[in-house]
């Protein structure tokens, strides 16, 4: 929740196509929470040790276009993240307050940081943004591989669906040890999209926001502000919620993981409470 000393501070995670785009759309038509694009800071600022001067660099330069992406403040393009003096922890405690004074300026109680591969940055996250909460989004494995094996060609990055399920695996993993935990909320997308009013109802109803009956007809115009022209993968969040195919994609070896991977997301959906 919001504190008197700041906004509040939400991060949305999850394997990559697994809906977290639909699920920040939802919460930023609030009237409460704001959002942004892409931001992969903390991918930046903490990828595996040693940290250094040219990883906090890497930092700095994606903040520039993410502060014009968001139109967020002129300093914000030119704070000194990439300096190495004050560390990755001074560099993530001043990207945490631009997302701060981004809520304020906006006349919002809190923020969504959506970048999905921070499922693997919770630990540096909690170390450095006092009061993050997470909001994690868990999907089927075969309609998430099989989305991931279509938007790797549109990334330039081709890879197997064998090398997605991997993925898929070890996100659910970690999206299980957080199950029950306090500030750790799971949505299961294809639960989300079954009945999607009462699905963002219960949502909202869990992060203890407030509902208004236009949410589910102006999210589809806020996705259009947290999508960049260039993600076309994310197009499909215009439209109405749907259920997607779930067909197993192809390549025989996935064939072979996959009836582990379904097992292991009906136990994560059976234990959702």
């Amino acid at each position: 929740m919001a504190s008197s000393a700041h906004p509040r501070r939400l991060f949305l995670v999850g394997c990559p196509r697994s809906g977290t785009t639909l699920v920040q759309s939802l919460l930023a038509a609030g009237a409460e929470l704001t959002s942004f694009t892409e931001s992969h800071f903390f991918d930046r600022v903490f990828p595996p040790p040693p940290h250094d001067r040219w990883q906090l660099r890497a930092a700095a330069d994606r903040l520039r276009p993410f502060a014009t992406e968001n139109d967020l403040s002129a300093a914000a393009g030119t704070a000194p993240f990439g300096e190495a003096d004050g560390g990755p922890g001074a560099a993530a405690a001043a990207f945490t307050a631009l997302l701060d004074e981004a809520a304020t300026e906006r006349g919002r109680t809190g923020w969504v940081e959506k970048t999905p591969d921070h499922l693997f940055r919770i630990g540096a996250i909690q170390r450095h943004v006092p009061g993050a909460e997470f909001v994690h989004v868990l999907r089927g494995p075969d309609a998430t591989v099989r989305s991931l094996v279509r938007a790797s060609r549109d990334w330039g990055k081709p890879r197997s669906a064998l090398a997605f399920g991997v993925k898929w695996l070890l996100c659910a993993r970690l999206t299980a040890r957080c199950l029950g935990r306090p500030g750790h909320h799971v949505v299961f997308y294809d639960q989300l999209v079954a009945e999607p009013e009462a699905g963002a109802r219960a949502l909202y109803a869990a992060l203890g926001l407030a509902w208004s009956p236009d949410i589910m007809s102006r999210y589809r115009e806020v996705a259009r502000d947290l999508v960049v022209s260039g993600e076309t993968w994310k197009f499909k969040n215009f439209d109405d919620i749907a259920r997607r195919p779930s067909a197993p994609p192809e390549g025989g070896a996935y064939r072979l993981l996959a009836p582990w991977l379904r097992r292991r997301y009906g136990a994560l959906y059976g234990a959702r409470g």
